[in-house]
């Protein structure tokens, strides 16, 4: 009789977890896909790709990225825009970044070709990363990284 008395202990047990996920599966999936899945950050075109692996190639002319510091936008677009706008400016310096090559990969290839730039390219990459991959809040000297790599960029 005991046996049997636990067999419906578990049965209902399990019932009521299946219900729960049942009832409650769409924010389980939400949270599960948060969980796996890179987020894009914003919702402007410039910066709607940014998932790992799926990183967008830059077609975009430099010429045509607005220094985005006093735009007022949030801290961590100003650092994606500031690196989508550096792949640009690297591509029309003959420095393509390719599409299975990590940020860091990119920087070392474009620092052979121009050392001269390699320092400030270097913070701008750094803090992509960071804030991308490592979902870390940009911290003021990400930003002032920002603003050194668009007096470079502008010159």
């Amino acid at each position: 009789m005991g046996g049997l008395l636990k067999l419906l202990i578990y049965i209902v047990l399990g019932a009521i977890i299946a219900i729960y996920l049942w009832i409650n599966r769409d924010e389980l999936l939400r949270i599960w896909n948060q969980w796996f899945q890179q987020k894009p950050i914003g919702d402007d075109p410039t910066t709607d790709s940014i998932a790992i692996g799926q990183e967008p190639v830059v077609t975009r002319s430099f010429h045509s990225f607005r220094n985005p510091i006093s735009q007022g936008l949030s801290p961590a677009k100003i650092i994606v825009i500031t690196f989508q706008a550096f792949e640009a400016w690297a591509r029309e310096k003959g420095v393509s970044r390719k599409q299975d090559e990590t940020p860091a990969e990119f920087l070392r290839r474009f620092a052979q070709r121009h050392p001269e730039h390699q320092q400030v390219a270097a913070k701008a990459v750094e803090s992509y990363q960071k804030i991308v991959y490592g979902r870390i809040k940009a911290q003021p000297d990400d930003l002032a990284g920002a603003e050194a790599i668009w007096k470079m960029m502008s010159s």
